[in-house]
């Protein structure tokens, strides 16, 4: 802006310094010329084809109407730029710098052809000054060898710099400098190669575009540019470079677009590196970048920078494929991201702070040497992650952390034989909220499939997943900062098949949970194979608080050594606010195959509530039955409990509206509606509507149904209202239907014969 303001300044002081000269009388006319011409001072002179030529001799004075005209026109004429010309060819160097040398004398664009096969030089070319053109024959028809100079430098702030159709090598090593510099109003490179040079380009220009060309096996950058204005690379290959394969730092609104390039094979540093600022916007579609030292997209967002890609491939790189650090407000959209093969670290990295946000949709990343990805968002950020697959990674499938007010959301995503957890899901801070919707997570190795952390009041939720075969154990709950507030809710999720006999807690464990609220809402946890509690193990050490609910849920055809369905214990002292509470659940179909009972185990004077469910069903080979309590401090009422032990008949039948010795008819686990399965009981069965009167609780059962009908009934599923018969024959309307479709095909064959 600078320079067009003096550039402006310098023509209106010469527009007004004619205006001057002219009102001094300094023309004259000569009527025998073709032509008109101004002359002042020497300095300048300016011909109009006016059937007049002003000579100082034989001269009359214009009138005021024709200086008017006259100064009109050399105005223009002093505004119009100097045109372009065509200097010719060069095929040697001498030729090529005195070309140089003979643009740098005018302001006029000018342009120079490159001839032959190439040359070496002997030294640095001339620096650039005036806006040039130079076109090769081609990058693989024409070489220059720099031999360690300088090659095209353009630093005239003023000028711009085209260069098509030439491969540079060896450039720059004497100066430490990069085969193309350039500094100017533009830069346009097409069809350019630069191998073997200390660096490829380095453009602090306003307008680059960059396209068609390779920037390989330089000792630094391929690509090094700083963009206030628009930067565009296409189809540009960056392969095998010192440091990083493009290097971007942009600000001022500047914008930067990158597509259908790879950046890869980087020794000391990242692919692609770019920093972005005060309102920029960088796009990147289609761009690869493996097998660098560092990372493959290393992305640092600040002040409002706007940040979109679509289709990024990164594999083999030594750090993370991709990394992103959002802060101030700044955007990130990633769409189609494939990462495989990040050798020291996570696959993907996204860290957000202040107001900032991230999105990523439709993303893999398989087999990395840490985390498939992990996404940690502070302060007032957030992270939306949506379409996630993360396979075989040798530590997490998908670890995401909320912190302070910040949120992190996951749907559908699907991890599945990573070694550690599948899922690790933490949330820290007052306003924190993780949330994993819609997820799959299977074949943990070492782990479990999802680890679910809260504290200081933040809020963890998995919802409508599906927790399976996973090696140790489905899900793993605990506090990341014992004794804060925190809550941890599993709605709506399956819990299988998980554990090989030897964990506690296979199905869940609850544990190291001091301060937390746990909600178990609408889940089945089925199939799990576990030491103690192969459904649910809850194990509080001494004093610690926890509030547990499991609500319109299922546990059923669990294995464990002592206590297959659910099993919260303490070792000493029970805090007294601790509640375990078990509202309309069913229990049903768990084997325990040494010790305690098959269903449900309360012990450890763990302050506790069984109401409205049902536990039956269930085997064990010692005298507990389905149900043990070790506490006064247990209410059950409105409960159905077919064989309870000896001291969990006096708590049941201490309660109100109980049900003991008593099958329940219930049907086998399967789709009954709903997200997850259930156990239906059958029409007459003693729990349909025997649970408790002018109940006020849940207004839906597990499959989301309408809780009470009639009456409420125990258990997890409630009976729907049939429709009521007709005295119809249900065949009547099938007979009628085929018999007007027979007559109607007789018809149109009838109409068709006529």
């Amino acid at each position: 802006m600078k320079q067009t303001r003096k550039r402006f300044q310098a023509r209106r002081s010469n527009a007004q310094s004619l205006a001057r000269w002219f009102r001094a009388g300094n023309f004259f006319l000569n009527e025998k010329s073709s032509g008109i011409v101004f002359s002042a001072h020497s300095q300048f002179s300016v011909t109009f084809l006016a059937g007049a030529m002003i000579r100082p001799q034989n001269a009359r004075i214009l009138s005021v109407a024709t200086v008017s005209t006259l100064t009109a026109g050399v105005l223009l004429v002093v505004a119009a730029p100097a045109s372009a010309a065509d200097l010719g060819t060069a095929s040697t160097e001498a030729q090529l710098v005195t070309l140089i040398n003979t643009a740098n004398g005018d302001a006029a664009a000018d342009s120079i052809t490159l001839t032959g096969s190439g040359f070496t030089l002997t030294a640095d070319l001339p620096t650039i000054t005036n806006p040039l053109t130079i076109t090769g024959p081609g990058s693989s028809l024409f070489t220059l060898d720099a031999a360690t100079f300088d090659a095209f430098n353009d630093f005239a702030v003023t000028s711009s710099f085209s260069l098509t159709g030439v491969k540079i090598i060896n450039a720059g090593s004497t100066n430490s400098v990069c085969a193309i510099r350039s500094q100017a109003v533009s830069l346009t490179l097409s069809d350019v190669i630069v191998d073997s040079s200390y660096c490829g380009v380095r453009s602090v220009d306003t307008t680059v575009s960059i396209s068609n060309s390779s920037f390989s096996n330089n000792a630094t950058q391929g690509i090094s540019i700083d963009v206030s204005g628009t930067a565009t690379i296409a189809n540009v290959s960056l392969l095998a470079n010192g440091n990083d394969g493009l290097i971007a730092s942009l600000y001022t609104a500047g914008s930067l677009s990158i597509s259908d390039s790879e950046s890869s094979g980087s020794t000391n540093d990242d692919g692609f590196y770019i920093e972005a600022s005060d309102d920029t916007a960088v796009t990147l579609t289609n761009n690869i970048a493996n097998n660098n030292d560092n990372r493959g997209l290393n992305l640092v967002l600040g002040d409002n920078a706007v940040f979109n890609s679509v289709g990024f491939h990164a594999e083999s790189n030594n750090d993370e494929g991709v990394y992103a650090y959002l802060s101030s407000s700044s955007s990130a959209t990633f769409t189609n991201t494939y990462v495989f093969d990040s050798q020291d670290e996570d696959g993907i990295g996204i860290e957000t702070t202040d107001s900032s946000s991230a999105t990523l949709t439709n993303t893999t990343s398989n087999e990395n040497d840490s985390d498939g990805m992990q996404c940690d968002a502070d302060v007032f950020s957030s992270i939306t992650v949506t379409g996630f697959t993360g396979n075989g990674n040798d530590a997490d499938g998908l670890d995401v952390s909320a912190y302070g007010s910040a949120t992190v959301t996951v749907s559908n995503a699907n991890v599945d034989s990573n070694v550690d957890n599948g899922l690790e899901v933490d949330a820290e801070g007052p306003l924190a909220v993780s949330t994993v919707t819609g997820s799959t997570s299977s074949n943990s190795s070492n782990g479990v499939g999802a680890q679910l952390q809260s504290g200081n009041g933040g809020q963890v939720e998995l919802n409508n997943s599906n927790i399976r075969n996973n090696s140790v154990r489905g899900v793993l709950i605990s506090s990341n900062d014992p004794g804060t507030d925190g809550d941890v809710t599993i709605k709506s999720t399956t819990i299988r098949d998980n554990g090989d006999g030897s964990e506690d807690g296979t199905g869940v464990l609850v544990d190291d949970v001091d301060g937390l609220t746990v909600d178990i809402d609408s889940s089945t946890i089925s199939g799990n194979q576990g030491d103690m509690g192969g459904g649910i193990y809850l194990r509080l050490d001494d004093n610690e608080f926890l509030s547990l609910t499991v609500v319109n849920s299922t546990i059923a055809g669990n294995t464990a050594s002592i206590v297959a369905g659910m099993y919260a214990d303490q070792d000493v002292t029970p805090n007294p606010s601790t509640l375990i509470r078990v509202l309309n659940s069913t229990i049903a179909n768990n084997i325990t195959t040494d010790d305690g009972p098959g269903g449900l185990a309360l012990t450890g004077d763990i302050p506790a509530e069984v109401r409205n469910s049902i536990v039956s069903g269930n085997t064990t080979p010692s005298s507990y039955g389905d149900f043990d309590v070790m506490s006064t401090n247990v209410n059950v009422d409105y409960s159905l409990v077919q064989v309870p032990s000896t001291d969990a008949a006096i708590v049941v039948a201490a309660g109100t509206g109980n049900l003991v010795g008593v099958d329940p008819q219930l049907g086998p686990l399967a789709n009954n509606g709903g997200p997850t399965f259930t156990m239906l009981p059958g029409d007459t069965s003693s729990a349909v509507n025997a649970g408790e009167p002018g109940f006020a609780g849940a207004t839906y059962d597990q499959r989301g149904l309408t809780r009470v009908i009639n009456g409420l009934d125990m258990g997890a599923v409630e009976l729907q209202a049939e429709l009521p018969a007709t005295g119809a024959n249900p065949l009547l309307p099938l007979a009628i239907g085929f018999g007007l479709l027979l007559l109607g095909a007789a018809a149109l064959r009838i109409r068709k014969v006529g």
